[in-house]
């Protein structure tokens, strides 16, 4: 004899009445699956990530360096081209006092091409814009080496999608306002090898 079972079921909103089903036609209802953790993910994108950021680092390193030698350069060359002009301007002051009794043609000849000197010095000075384009690499070049240590404080941690997207946008910003780094100077310290410390050494091109 085959058994019943008694129950109220809900089809559609409406009140079915109590009555005798046969437990073949109880209609059993799935549980929902608990929430799916999310997917851990492997080392291999890890190291990857790491590899990226190690690459990064060097880039900016090489970047630092070149921008750190251009605005020592610059600058040697304002104070050379300043001391210049304050030298000459010196003499040829001091010589229209005190050679009174030489030759005037030879004394005007003098103060004339002393002062030219001095005019094309001081043009070179003014329109080359030394000291300003020696502060500009020098602001570039202590902004790659914050983002040289930033770097290096990221590849200690759990490299995520996010972090290598704000290391890439503060990268490119940087590079959008560096001014650009003489060509001699690269190709002279293209080939500088770095040492850091560890006992690892690269190229500064071999990035």
């Amino acid at each position: 004899m085959q058994k019943s079972v008694t129950f109220n079921i809900k089809h559609t909103g409406n009140e079915v009445k109590k009555g005798h089903v046969s437990p073949a036609a109880i209609e059993i209802k799935n549980v929902d699956p608990k929430p799916k953790k999310k997917p851990v993910e492997s080392s291999s994108v890890e190291e990857k990530r790491k590899l990226v950021l190690q690459t990064w680092y060097k880039k900016v390193q090489m970047r630092r360096i070149m921008h750190m030698i251009t605005s020592r350069m610059l600058h040697r060359w304002h104070m050379f081209l300043g001391c210049s002009i304050m030298v000459i301007s010196a003499i040829t002051g001091g010589a229209g006092l005190t050679l009174p009794n030489y030759d005037e043609i030879i004394i005007s000849y003098g103060m004339s091409g002393t002062s030219l000197i001095v005019a094309a010095l001081s043009a070179i000075q003014h329109f080359c814009r030394f000291e300003a384009r020696s502060t500009e690499h020098q602001h570039v070049s202590e902004d790659y080496d914050n983002l040289s240590r930033s770097i290096q404080s990221k590849m200690q941690e759990n490299i995520s999608t996010e972090i290598l997207q704000t290391l890439t946008t503060e990268f490119n910003t940087i590079v959008d306002k560096a001014p650009i780094v003489p060509e001699y100077i690269a190709k002279k310290y293209c080939d500088l090898i770095v040492d850091e410390g560890d006992g690892t050494t690269y190229e500064l091109c071999d990035v």
